[in-house]
């Protein structure tokens, strides 16, 4: 729910043109995170058996620093064939229905 949260809205913040609905907005995708990373970090203490850890943190490592990466890729290559907002609003749009 909180990963939709997010992609909800960041969709949002992509079609508002107020910049004070933007921020509040980016606000609510920020807390939306917040609450999804202390949710997969409960997750993850209680369900992987300490001698795994290790190995699993350098996968998780990883899928970290590629995927915010991967997204901006796709977020500059997109406004760059369309427009910044309907990046925005894709890229939003596209999370909540991967998620759901």
């Amino acid at each position: 729910m909180a990963a939709i949260g997010w992609g909800a809205a960041i969709a949002l913040a992509g079609i508002s043109n107020s910049l004070i609905l933007v921020l509040v907005f980016l606000t609510a995708a920020g807390a939306a995170d917040m609450v999804s990373a202390l949710f997969r970090g409960i997750i993850w203490n209680q369900t992987i058996p300490d001698d795994l850890r290790g190995r699993l943190a350098g996968i998780e490592l990883l899928s970290y620093s590629v995927g915010p990466l991967a997204g901006q890729m796709r977020a500059a290559s997109m406004a760059a064939v369309t427009s910044l907002n309907f990046s925005v609003t894709f890229g939003g749009v596209l999370c909540v229905l991967s998620v759901a």
